[in-house]
């Protein structure tokens, strides 16, 4: 048989001591933690990693000698590499299964959603749901075991890479710890590394077989334009769209800043006072008054006429509340900053509205 050059042994090797040292550590800490230590284990993991590098060098050797064993090595490493990822996949089904992973403690779940963190929202939106939980589980430990059959193998592989780089977007742009995302990344060079062993078959599939014929006959100036109507038009579409952000200036969350009553200077409010706190405009001309807490608002839906600085809401909620509310909005000193004075009910109200940032 032909050679196989080192630097394909020695990607095959730290790509599989990676997601093998990956994989024992983090099954190692969740579940045989007691009494080792992460730094130990971290120790062991390099280990791992170290080992298998160390098995390009000797597979290399040993081929040179024994050329006939050099595949026996490759599939023996892969084999590895392909049952450590079905166990790290089956065990992450199992996790939430069991309850262990998209858990958020319970003092968390009654923290404002705008004070949670990007994990901390994640966690409590796909945990709310436990049938959910459970159908994401079946997925991932239907994925790794079909990749235990040589005729399931490729489709097992397959549907491991958007189960993957779903869990990597999230990762990403939900801030979840670093370690996480790093997991995940090892998973997917895995996957990829055996996919690309599997280039020929896929390419032959995927790419140089016509599976659905449509639009057989059609003059090729016809299909390009269908294929550029598909793009162009949604664009088009959503560009022109009357968006439902009518004063962008103004859309956002404000905390309330020198309020006064009547000309009358307000003090900080205590727990239980109902001073107003907070204003929120938001798309489609919505607003909301909120009185020192989340269950005591007005919410309606306000007019502004930016030329005279003139504002003012009428209420949908709570039901039967018709108090006018009405003034002057002119822009504060500092960007991000309005001014505003007006009347709420009965009484006069002046105050500095404080944008705060997301």
């Amino acid at each position: 048989m032909d050679r196989i050059a080192f630097s394909r042994k020695l990607i095959v090797c730290l790509i599989t001591g990676l997601v093998v040292g990956a994989s024992f550590r983090r099954l190692t800490s969740r579940f045989i933690g007691h009494g080792v230590t992460l730094p130990l284990v971290s120790l062991l993991a390099y280990a791992l990693l170290i080992i298998f590098l160390l098995t390009a060098v000797v597979w290399n050797y040993r081929e040179r000698r024994y050329p006939a064993s050099s595949l026996r090595w490759l599939q023996v490493i892969q084999g590895i590499l392909l049952y450590t990822l079905a166990i790290d996949l089956c065990t992450f089904g199992w996790n939430k299964v069991y309850h262990l992973q998209m858990v958020v403690p319970l003092g968390q779940l009654d923290i404002p959603f705008s004070a949670l963190s990007g994990e901390e929202l994640t966690w409590a939106y796909f945990g709310w749901s436990y049938p959910y939980m459970v159908a994401l589980a079946i997925m991932q430990m239907a994925c790794a075991l079909l990749l235990l059959w040589r005729r399931t193998r490729l489709l097992g592989l397959i549907m491991i890479v958007p189960v993957l780089l779903n869990i990597i977007l999230i990762d990403t742009f939900y801030r979840m710890p670093p370690g996480v995302l790093l997991h995940a990344l090892i998973l997917t060079g895995g996957v990829a590394y055996l996919l690309t062993t599997l280039y020929q078959p896929l390419a032959e599939f995927f790419l140089r077989r016509d599976w659905l014929p449509v639009g057989v006959g059609w003059k090729a100036p016809v299909k390009w334009l269908l294929r550029a109507g598909v793009a162009v038009v949604p664009f088009v579409l959503n560009a022109t769209y009357d968006y439902p952000d009518r004063h962008p200036e103004l859309t956002g969350k404000y905390i309330v800043k020198q309020l006064k009553v009547n000309h009358i200077p307000c003090a900080q409010p205590a727990t239980g006072d109902s001073l107003l706190t907070k204003v929120f405009m938001d798309l489609e001309n919505d607003f909301v008054l909120e009185f020192n807490d989340w269950r005591r608002r007005y919410i309606g839906t306000y007019e502004y006429h930016p030329q005279e600085g003139k504002l003012s809401a009428r209420w949908r909620y709570p039901a039967g509340v018709h108090e006018p509310f009405s003034g002057i909005l002119k822009p504060g000193g500092q960007r991000g900053t309005w001014r505003f004075q007006g009347i709420l009910g009965r009484d006069t109200v002046e105050m500095q509205l404080v944008k705060v940032k997301r």
